[in-house]
């Protein structure tokens, strides 16, 4: 399906550029078979990495290492957040919140970066708390945004979005 997306999509518009987005939780053959798929079949402008604390099975300095490795090309850790209420998030990765795992995932993408990946950005998602993927009517909200369901800002994940912008604005 996604390579049919892409090729519609060229079709259409020349120009547009192509993001994967999979999950490559690993550094295995096996994690990167959907985007070996999509790559060898249309041209991928970045691949896109998607890396949660509760299915990441490696460093992500490792994942994206072996990503650039294997790839050559850009890459974005197109999707990663942190759930409070996820309880295999704070087994794994003790004391940590919103703030720190976005701390956490620059630092491993800063190390990726020293050692020659071209790493092109990190997307939080969601920015916004939004109900559970299998119950999309549910009043309930999973709590990994920037904005809260009570439409307040999560302090730690707010504090530390301020300290990477100012940090990014400082080296441009």
């Amino acid at each position: 399906m996604a390579i049919t997306m892409a090729r519609v999509a060229r079709d259409h518009h020349p120009d547009v550029g192509i993001l994967t987005n999979d999950p490559i939780t690993g550094v295995g053959d096996r994690q990167f078979e959907a985007t070996d798929a999509i790559v060898s079949a249309v041209h991928v402008d970045v691949i896109g990495i998607n890396y949660y604390p509760h299915t990441a099975r490696t460093s992500l300095v490792k994942v994206l290492m072996a990503t650039w490795r294997r790839y050559r090309k850009p890459i974005m850790v197109s999707e990663t957040s942190w759930h409070d209420g996820h309880p295999v998030h704070h087994r794994r990765y003790p004391g940590l919140n919103k703030g720190t795992w976005l701390r956490h995932v620059i630092e491993q993408v800063r190390v990726a970066r020293f050692h020659g990946a071209n790493i092109v950005g990190v997307c939080w998602y969601p920015i916004v708390d939004c109900p559970p993927w299998h119950a999309p009517q549910s009043s309930n909200r999973w709590s990994h945004g920037l904005i809260r369901k009570d439409l307040t800002v999560d302090p730690w994940l707010s504090a530390e979005l301020r300290q990477v912008t100012l940090h990014e604005d400082a080296l441009n």
